[in-house]
C-alpha cells in the first residue's frame, strides 16, 4: 500500500523575514501551524479548498532566533519539515 504523502519544501531555510511552504494541494482544506521546539504553538492557519501547485508565505521576522517546526495538515495526515530562523 503506497503511503499517501506531501513533498512540501520550506524555503528560505534558514530564514529571516518570511519561510515559505511549497506543496501540490489536492482539492482540500489544509491547516499550517508553527511550532518551537518545546512544542508551543506561535502561528496558525487554515486555508479551504486548495488546489495545484501552492506557496504559502507566512511571516517570521517577529521569532526569536533558532529552530521551529513547520506543521501542515490534511484531512487527519500531518506533514512536518524543520526550518530556522537566523
Amino acid at each position: 500500500e503506497e503511503a499517501n504523502t506531501i513533498d512540501v519544501n520550506v524555503y528560505p531555510n534558514p530564514a529571516s523575514e518570511v519561510v515559505n511552504v511549497a506543496f501540490e494541494a489536492e482539492n482540500t482544506s489544509y491547516s499550517l501551524s508553527i511550532t518551537d521546539v518545546q512544542g508551543r504553538v506561535l502561528h496558525t492557519q487554515e486555508y479551504n479548498n486548495l488546489s495545484g501547485g501552492q506557496v504559502l508565505t507566512v511571516p517570521v521576522a517577529d521569532f526569536t532566533a533558532g529552530n521551529y517546526f513547520i506543521n501542515l495538515s490534511k484531512q487527519g495526515e500531518t506533514f512536518t519539515r524543520m526550518f530556522i530562523v537566523k
